[in-house]
């Protein structure tokens, strides 16, 4: 039987506003002026809270923690050198919609799909089953339709989380523990595309990944007023609770973190290790 990959997110509140009149620019075109709306914060329908995932940077660990139940689409596209409003993905009971959040159409690449216009996103939502994991190559593009650096942001309900690919091949997973129903993939450049292939979805409903991630890595105490304990060996960073990243440090063991310079308020704190990537809310007093 065909193995089955599930790709889905909750959107949370990414705001890619623009000013009236910042230029965009399309495919194939001469820059624009962008229509005189807003562009729509970013938002889930499934609820805000969705918990915080376990993050993926290998794809061959993804898979090995999502299971055999998964889809893979290999090359989502429209017709060859074509655009569409929208594109819908059935295969068995893993079906999802790709559409754009704000102008235009979805654009056609040689191995994938990207806007049409710069400042915009491209929303999945899932209509099949449930899932719990997603994963691809999410990236940059640019007038030329080759790779370009820059930031990417994922939105799934209340999560979001933002990384820089180093090519077009860099891959990202997320698995959480609840259901999700739809996701977001944005950039932050007005300059380039965003752009996508090799997407996964995946029912990933008691992931051994989870819990032998959590087994490895222990952060407390939470809440503190000082500081905290990190229990694992790897590197450990903190981020604001919009997407800043405030320290990054090696360890190896059971090590503290003073952490008395840091404004009263929630953080994240992300712990990379061998085993994967797991963040967790720290709350500072």
């Amino acid at each position: 039987m065909k193995k089955h990959l599930l790709i889905i997110t909750a959107l949370t509140l990414i705001t890619v506003s623009q000013s009236v009149g910042q230029p965009l620019r399309k495919r194939g075109h001469s820059n624009l002026t962008k229509p005189s709306f807003s562009f729509p914060s970013l938002r889930s329908s499934q609820g805000a809270s969705v918990g915080i995932p376990i993050i993926y940077t290998n794809e061959a660990a993804f898979l090995a923690a999502i299971g055999s139940d998964y889809f893979l689409d290999n090359y989502p596209d429209c017709v060859s050198g074509g655009m569409t409003d929208s594109l819908f993905r059935n295969s068995g009971a893993y079906n999802y919609v790709m559409t754009v959040t704000a102008l235009d159409s979805l654009y056609n690449l040689n191995n994938g799909i990207s806007t049409l216009y710069t400042l915009d996103s491209i929303l999945i939502t899932n209509t099949g089953k449930a899932i719990r994991g997603f994963g691809g190559y999410f990236y940059n593009t640019n007038e030329n339709l080759a790779f370009a650096s820059g930031d990417m942001r994922i939105t799934v309900g209340d999560y979001s989380h933002t990384f820089t690919p180093a090519d077009s091949l860099t891959f990202i997973g997320f698995v959480f523990t609840n259901p999700i129903s739809s996701f977001y993939i944005a950039n932050t450049s007005a300059s380039l595309w965003v752009s996508l292939d090799h997407l996964y979805m995946a029912d990933a409903s008691t992931p051994a990944s989870i819990k032998n991630v959590s087994k490895a890595t222990t952060i407390y105490p939470n809440p503190t007023s000082d500081g905290i304990y990190v229990n694992a060996t790897g590197t450990v960073s903190i981020f604001s609770a919009d997407g800043q990243k405030i320290l990054s440090n090696k360890i190896s063991g059971n090590t503290y973190l003073p952490l008395t310079n840091l404004q009263k308020g929630v953080y994240v704190v992300e712990i990379e290790t061998k085993a994967g990537i797991s963040q967790e809310k720290l709350i500072k007093k």
